[in-house]
Formats: structure tokens, C-alpha cells, sequence
């Protein structure tokens, strides 16, 4: 009877279809969800931009903004997902989650990203991008912000771990051995305002594509 059971179950799944499962994402779907960071390097300059590593055919969505925090990429992220994209997914998000002016990283930060790290079709691809920031002076950026990031940091390490098919890029690192790509303020890319347009000069914004794009390329087939 228990078999019996089990087959009628299996068979009405396949009539109905999987309820609250996630369609497998439509191939070359890239949704790169960013902060005021990200959408420096690809503001104005697109080209630049996608020179660095853009995937040849591929469908690149950008939703970017300053200011973002997890939660705020989630209702998209989850609508997306369920309208079968993307297959792969960028994550450049936490710096805001660890300002101080947010109470800094905290529980709800990190079952934030949580959510949104796991939202995408199990077989996609999810590239974490860490936070990071360079120490400017002793109040640059202040040391709850400092401590604040490296808590941000660890997590989204631990957590991207805890995901198959996830790719980590670790920006602290980059920026460490390049500072000079890192403005005053010591977390977002460094500018020119003789560059009319651009939110970032040329060497800060091609850093930072050039480590998305080889982030991306990572990603399993």
C-alpha cells in the first residue's frame, strides 16, 4: 500500500509540476547584483567594462545601485528565479550590510545573504564577490567599519562554502596588494573628476571587472 502510496505521488508531481521548485535557468543568463562599488566600474563606460572578460552571447543583467543592502536585491533576485534566471549569479554586495551607519554586520546580515546566496536554481553558479576597504588614516574608514567588514567577510566566506556550484572572489585581497585602485574614503573605487561621466578612473574600474569577469570564467560548465 506504503509503494502504491509513493508511485500515485510521484505521478501527480509530474502532472503538476514541482510547486515552489526553481526552473533551471536559461544558458548564458549572467545577473550581476552590486552596490555603489560595482556600479562604479560599470557606469558610463560599458565597453571598457565588458572587455575585461565579458562571456562571448552572453545575457547580462545589471542591478546595481548605491546603497543596496542584501535585502534589497531579494525581491528581484527571487522573481528572476523563479522567471528561469540566471545561470549565474554575481553577489557584490555586504560592504553596505557592514557600514556602521547600519549598525554594522550583525545576525539578520548574514541570514540576509544567506537567502539570497541560496535563491538562485541549485544548478547555477553564484560568484560572492568579499567586501574589503584599505585603511586611510585613523577615522578611514573608522574602526567599528573596519571590524564590521572583517566580520562581513569571514561569513560570506563561510556560507558561499556551504553552497555547491559557488565561486568566491576575494576583493580584499586584490585591493590589499593594489591600493592605489581605493579612494580616500577607503572602500570605494578610487575616481578623476576630470573624467567627466565616469564614476571611477580607468585603472580602478578595469580591476575591478577584470576580477568579476575571471570570477564568472570559473564557473563550472
Amino acid at each position: 500500500m506504503n509503494r502504491l502510496i509513493a508511485i500515485a505521488a510521484t505521478a501527480l508531481v509530474a502532472i503538476l509540476g514541482c510547486i515552489g521548485c526553481v526552473p533551471t535557468p536559461e544558458p548564458n543568463t549572467i545577473d550581476i547584483v552590486g552596490d555603489s562599488i560595482s556600479t562604479q566600474a560599470y557606469w558610463g563606460r560599458s565597453a571598457e567594462y565588458d572587455a575585461q572578460g565579458r562571456p562571448a552571447n552572453a545575457d547580462v543583467l545589471h542591478d546595481e545601485w548605491a546603497g543596496r543592502v542584501f535585502a534589497d536585491a531579494q525581491p528581484a533576485a527571487t522573481q528572476r528565479a523563479a522567471d528561469g534566471r540566471p545561470a549565474i549569479m554575481v553577489i557584490a554586495l555586504g560592504t553596505n550590510n557592514a557600514g556602521a551607519y547600519s549598525s554594522g554586520w550583525g545576525p539578520d546580515d548574514e541570514a540576509d545573504f544567506n537567502r539570497l546566496l541560496f535563491t538562485p536554481s541549485s544548478s547555477a553558479c553564484v560568484v560572492v564577490i568579499l567586501p574589503g576597504y584599505i585603511v586611510r588614516g585613523p577615522n578611514t574608514p573608522d574602526l567599528l567599519t573596519q571590524y564590521s567588514m572583517h566580520q562581513a567577510h569571514e561569513a560570506m566566506k563561510a556560507k558561499a562554502a556551504q553552497r555547491p556550484r559557488t565561486i568566491v572572489v576575494d576583493w580584499q585581497a586584490i585591493i590589499s596588494a593594489n591600493p592605489s585602485i581605493i579612494g580616500p574614503d577607503g572602500i570605494h573605487l578610487a575616481s578623476d573628476a576630470k573624467l567627466s561621466g565616469d564614476l571611477a578612473n580607468p585603472a580602478a574600474a578595469n580591476a575591478w571587472a577584470k576580477m568579476m569577469w575571471d570570477g564568472v570564467a570559473r564557473c563550472p560548465a
